[in-house]
C-alpha cells in the first residue's frame, strides 16, 4: 500500500515538475500556431493520466493512514502527532488536487482556444498558476517529513 502510494505521488509530483519546468517554457518558444494544437494534446493527455493519478494518491494515503495505519478514530487525528500531520497533508492534497482542477487545467485547455496574440500571456498564467501546486507538493512533503519522525 504504501509503494503504490509513493509511486502515484511521485508521478503526480514528477509531472508537475516536468510540466512547470519543461513543457511550459517549451511551449512559450514555440510559435503560436503550434503552440495551440500542442496545448490541447497536452491538455487531453494530461486530463487521462494525471487526474487519475493524483486521485489514486489521494486515495491511497488515505487508506494508508486508516485502514492500514494507525488513525481509526477521530481521537488518532486530533491527539497524536502523526494524525494531525496526516490530516494537514490531507487537506494539502485536496486543496492542491482542487487548485489544479478548477485553476491550472482550466488554463492550459485555454491556450488552444484564446487567439494567438493572447497565447503567451496565457502560457504563462498557465505556468503561474500550476507553480501555485508545487507550493501545495512542498507543504504535502513537509507534513510526510514531520509524520515520519513524530514530530
Amino acid at each position: 500500500m504504501q509503494g503504490l502510494h509513493m509511486f502515484f505521488a511521485i508521478f503526480w509530483f514528477g509531472g508537475t515538475l516536468f510540466a512547470n519546468f519543461v513543457v511550459g517554457p517549451a511551449a512559450a518558444r514555440s510559435l503560436p500556431a503550434s503552440q495551440a494544437d500542442f496545448g490541447a494534446q497536452i491538455g487531453i493527455q494530461a486530463d487521462r493520466v494525471i487526474r487519475p493519478v493524483a486521485t489514486l494518491a489521494i486515495i491511497l494515503g488515505f487508506l494508508r493512514g486508516t485502514v492500514w495505519g494507525p488513525i481509526h478514530s477521530a481521537g488518532d487525528v486530533f491527539n497524536s502527532s502523526y494524525g494531525r500531520w496526516w490530516f494537514i497533508a490531507l487537506l494539502l492534497a485536496i486543496a492542491t488536487f482542487s487548485w489544479a482542477e478548477l485553476r491550472t487545467a482550466p488554463a492550459a485547455r485555454a491556450i488552444a482556444t484564446v487567439p494567438d496574440a493572447e497565447r503567451p500571456a496565457q502560457i504563462q498564467r498557465t505556468i503561474r498558476d500550476a507553480m501555485v501546486e508545487l507550493v501545495g507538493f512542498a507543504g504535502i512533503l513537509s507534513m510526510m517529513v514531520l509524520m515520519r519522525f513524530g514530530i
